[in-house]
């Protein structure tokens, strides 16, 4: 079995239900190219602590898109703010969102509700 196979069968009951999630697949559904990392990704791989927020790592050239996407769900930040800082954390109707700008980390695939997600590996 793949590592996104078992990836996908353990968080598949979960992840439908938990707003962090939630939150990701909207801004990919909205256009917005991330990879969730952090507590949310350690989670969604089986970890069995819930995480407190989403945090989401974002190429540079990736911005506008997420930008765009946090408009569409009411979050104002401009993608120069972004840019500078390298990490910020946002609150969202779905709770707090950390964006951090530049690397990205190697990814699985998780197909949740028809969107896939794209989960940090470690």
């Amino acid at each position: 079995m793949s590592t996104s196979s078992r990836i996908a069968e353990r968080s598949s009951g979960r992840a439908g239900t938990d707003r962090r999630v939630a939150l990701a697949l909207l801004l990919v559904r909205h256009g917005a190219e991330l990879v969730v990392v952090g507590g949310t990704a350690r989670w969604l791989r089986g970890g069995p602590q819930a995480p407190r927020d989403l945090d989401l790592a974002v190429a540079e050239a990736d911005l506008p898109a997420l930008v765009d996407a946090l408009a569409h769900l009411g979050v104002e930040v401009s993608a120069e703010r972004l840019r500078r800082s390298g990490v910020v954390a946002l609150r969202t109707a779905w709770g707090p969102v950390d964006v951090f700008v530049g690397a990205v980390p190697p990814a699985v695939p998780l197909t949740v509700d028809g969107c896939t997600l794209a989960v940090a590996r470690d």
